[in-house]
C-alpha cells in the first residue's frame, strides 16, 4: 500500500511514498475530532489511526481478523468500510470466513462494530 499527498486540490502530487506491507481496498475517514482512520485488510482486517489526521503519523495496527500471508482470504475477503458515527467514533464492516454463529457453527458473515 502506498501513499501520496497533494496541496493544492490533486493537480499536482508528491512521490509515493510505501505505507505499508499489504492492503486491499484501504477505506479512510477523517473524524470531526481531527484523527485520520483507515481499515484494510488480505490478509486479515486491519485498523491504522493518526491522531494529527495528515496520513504522515500512523499507529501500529488494530488487528481485528488475523491472515495468513500463504492464505491471504482464507480467514477474511480484506475489504472494509468505515463510517463516521461521532467526532470521536467509527462504524467498521468486514467480513469473517470463520464466524461462529449462536449454535457453534462456522458461517461467513458481515461483522459490524463500532
Amino acid at each position: 500500500m502506498a501513499i501520496t499527498w497533494s496541496s493544492d486540490n490533486g493537480h499536482t502530487w508528491t512521490p509515493v511514498h510505501e505505507l505499508f506491507e499489504f492492503g486491499v481496498w484501504p477505506c479512510i475517514i477523517l473524524l470531526g475530532c481531527g484523527a485520520m482512520v483507515l481499515s484494510y485488510g488480505r490478509p486479515g482486517v486491519h485498523l491504522r489511526f493518526d491522531p494529527t489526521g495528515t496520513g504522515e503519523h500512523w499507529s501500529d495496527p488494530a488487528t481485528l481478523i488475523e491472515g495468513s500471508p500463504r492464505e491471504v482470504t482464507r480467514h477474511s475477503c480484506g475489504y472494509t468500510s468505515l463510517l463516521p458515527v461521532s467526532d470521536h467514533a467509527l462504524l467498521i464492516a468486514y467480513s469473517d470466513f470463520n464466524h461462529l454463529d449462536a449454535t457453534g457453527s462456522r458461517r461467513k458473515a458481515i461483522l459490524y462494530s463500532a
